[in-house]
């Protein structure tokens, strides 16, 4: 008789159309699904500004197919496995590409738990997720990015311990060759993450502290091996409240070097030896702060996400090259009503999104002066059916 190794498959995901208007363009990504912030001036020869114009798009490729995959027990544990997919690709050049979104095993005892494979940065708190409409999640006020990691849990009552151990891959930071995952590779030590949840009936309270190291480059301008790092820490506290029918989310993070998140932040030159060309680097960072209060029981849902951003300059003096996002930003905050209405496994959804950027110029310490506010009104629309 063969043994049983699967003990079950269940297919999971959900078909979505969403359609937006934006009344300026954007700093955008996946066809405009995965928005940021609003575009700086940028201005013709009569002076008028060409990132003024207003946008209209239509796009479905935010569809979901996953499965789910229960093993027999292994090594005394449950086993669980899952494979995700969409449609948004793997960069701007391949939208509506297939792509893996998670992919990993997961072994459960009773008191611990091990997890190996693709899934979210530990930074983003999957327990506590914004659950916006739009694809951009809270960012760049929330983390969002993916990691190859493994992931050890271990259970005490009501609080867990988290350390997670990963590799870049489609979340990557930028540097001198771009936005390449190399720069982690390269300088061995794995992103190192460790995190404590306490949790209750009806209340999530949480902290992380992130450690992150990268070799921007093997050899120097002056063909010299490079011996330069960059290391760089993040914090980051939450809490989830249930309230009666509603749900009160409260997230902080200050972090450094934060762009393979699709934050802000990155790394600069701070001094360059003239004679072998190796360079001296320093993190420009961020904080940031979101809230979101939103109805979870019934048919009609109502929420509204509040976020707050502050690019915080790099702590020492900059004499080169900047690498990362946002460095002539000072601040972006955005208030995201929203209302959804559940009809059996269909929802439908209705989203305003008011987001403010504040661009300027930056002083040799990364701060950002003489800011002029830009702001952009989205109002999107969406159709969701779930399996």
């Amino acid at each position: 008789m063969t043994e049983k190794i699967i003990e079950s498959i269940d297919f999971h995901g959900f078909v979505n159309w969403q359609a937006f208007y934006d009344t300026r363009q954007n700093v955008e990504s996946r066809e405009g699904m995965f928005t940021f912030y609003p575009s700086k001036v940028f201005v013709d020869s009569n002076g008028v500004d060409v990132n003024a114009k207003d946008n209209l798009n239509l796009l479905a490729m935010t569809t979901r197919l996953g499965v789910d995959i229960k093993g027999t027990d292994i090594l005394g544990a449950k086993v669980n496995a899952l494979i995700e997919t969409d449609f948004t690709g793997v960069s701007n050049f391949d939208n509506n590409g297939l792509r893996l979104r998670h992919a990993f095993i997961d072994l459960h005892w009773t008191t611990r738990e091990l997890l190996t494979g693709h899934y979210w940065h530990p930074m983003y708190v999957a327990e506590s997720p914004v659950n916006s409409i739009a694809l951009n999640s809270g960012a760049p006020f929330h983390s969002f990015s993916r990691m190859n990691q493994i992931r050890f849990t271990q259970k005490f009552k009501s609080f867990r311990f988290i350390f997670v151990a990963g590799s870049q891959l489609d979340y990557a930071n930028e540097g001198p060759s771009g936005r390449t995952p190399l720069y982690l590779r390269n300088a061995v030590i794995p992103n190192l993450h460790f995190q404590m949840h306490f949790k209750n009936t009806n209340h999530l309270l949480g902290f992380g502290l992130d450690y992150k190291i990268l070799k921007p480059v093997l050899i120097t301008v002056n063909n010299y091996v490079s011996k330069s790092k960059i290391p760089s820490i993040a914090t980051i506290a939450f809490s989830k409240s249930r309230f009666g029918n509603y749900e009160l989310k409260l997230q902080m993070i200050w972090g450094q070097n934060l762009s393979d998140h699709l934050m802000l932040g990155g790394f600069a030159v701070h001094s360059l030896d003239t004679v072998t060309g190796e360079n001296v680097y320093t993190t420009f960072d961020q904080a940031s702060a979101w809230m979101v209060f939103e109805k979870v029981t019934g048919k009609f849902k109502p929420g509204v996400f509040v976020g707050y951003l502050k690019n915080l300059g790099s702590p020492l003096e900059v004499k080169g090259n900047v690498y990362g996002r946002g460095s002539d930003i000072g601040y972006v905050y955005r208030l995201a009503p929203r209302l959804t209405y559940w009809e059996n496994k269909a929802m439908f959804a209705l989203e305003i999104e008011y987001t403010v950027v504040g661009y300027g110029s930056t002083d040799d310490y990364m701060k950002v002066q003489d800011i002029k506010e830009i702001a952009n009104l989205r109002i999107l629309t969406g159709v969701f059916y779930f399996f």
